[in-house]
């Protein structure tokens, strides 16, 4: 497990932190945060959708007001955005006048502005891809159907299943007589069972990238790793540390650059990569691991959770791969 130590800061500033895709903004609020996520259609045209976007896009690059969590937050920012952008100002009846975060969808979904009938029947809106449920249930659902098909299923709850080890969830699974003939019978209860144990390898992944920001942020990594780069000669060993890790630190430590109006790519010359070297590649995440675990102090506690984390990761698969194997 020692050479999967800190695997995480090696090649993980891609999705999260280049721009969060939908199907990131899915899985950490359905999976990880265990909330409801609703997609509002609005009702735009073509040229109110363009402005939209070029305004997004100005705002990005040009933005330079403060956010303050009462009077300048996500709900007021987006308000001033559609005010603007649809002439909402000029119009009392339809305008959105500064509603809090927590409002902000009820007012939307209730006006002109939005098809908020899509959401009539919740099963229908999920269906066409408008709502996506927490997906806590369908774990429930799972951890239901196991209990009820296996007499002596030694977990109760999902929150008890994950605070079990996981070397210690695959033995209770497999010591047990009458668990490995109902699994070897009925092969839903071994899919139900697996899915447990993939929603625990995602929460432990999760926690293990909260603990990889805790490393960068409280042991001054930035700082460490300038050093040890200064001190290293010119190479691919150094590119890539400086291209696959180094740059995305800088740019989200850093405050945002501002241009008036979107910039040109020629503009941004730190954001161009070379693409002939690959940032994901097993031999160059190995090169910049070797490199980051000796600017660290290996006895430190943050480290030490992060190999625990490491450990247990490494146990669910496993226990993936086993039930898989068995049966």
């Amino acid at each position: 497990m020692e050479m999967d130590l800190l695997k995480g800061l090696v090649g993980g500033y891609d999705a999260h932190l280049f721009g969060s895709t939908f199907r990131e903004v899915f899985r950490s609020n359905t999976v990880l945060a265990d909330r409801d996520v609703y997609s509002l259609p609005l009702n735009l045209s073509e040229n109110e959708i363009i402005q939209i976007v070029r305004d997004l896009s100005e705002i990005h690059w040009a933005y330079r007001g403060n956010y303050r969590f009462i009077t300048a937050n996500c709900a007021t920012l987006l308000q001033d955005l559609l005010n603007q952008a649809l002439g909402l100002e000029e119009e009392e009846e339809t305008e959105l006048d500064f509603l809090r975060p927590d409002s902000l969808f009820s007012a939307l979904r209730d006006s002109k502005l939005a098809r908020g009938d899509v959401f009539a029947s919740l099963a229908l809106a999920e269906q066409q891809g408008y709502f996506f449920p927490r997906n806590r249930i369908y774990y429930q659902q799972a951890l239901d159907y196991l209990q009820s098909n296996i007499a002596d299923y030694p977990f109760y709850s999902l929150d008890e299943y994950g605070q079990t080890r996981a070397s210690a969830r695959l033995i209770a699974l497999l010591s047990d007589d009458a668990i490995y003939k109902a699994f070897q019978r009925n092969e839903r209860l071994v899919e139900a069972q697996r899915l447990l144990e993939e929603r625990w390898l995602m929460l432990l992944w999760f926690e293990s990238f909260q603990q990889v920001v805790s490393i960068i942020v409280e042991l001054n990594l930035i700082q460490l790793l300038e050093v040890k780069i200064a001190q290293m000669s010119d190479g691919e060993d150094k590119q890539l540390l400086l291209q696959c890790y180094m740059q995305p630190l800088r740019q989200i430590s850093r405050e945002v650059e501002r241009f008036n109006g979107i910039p040109s790519v020629s503009q941004l010359p730190e954001y161009i990569f070379d693409k002939r070297r690959s940032c994901h590649s097993q031999e160059a995440q190995q090169r910049v691991f070797d490199v980051i675990n000796s600017a660290l102090v290996s006895d430190n506690s943050l480290i030490k959770k992060l190999k625990g984390l490491e450990h247990e990761l490494a146990q669910a698969l496993d226990n993936i791969e086993t039930l898989e194997r068995f049966f």
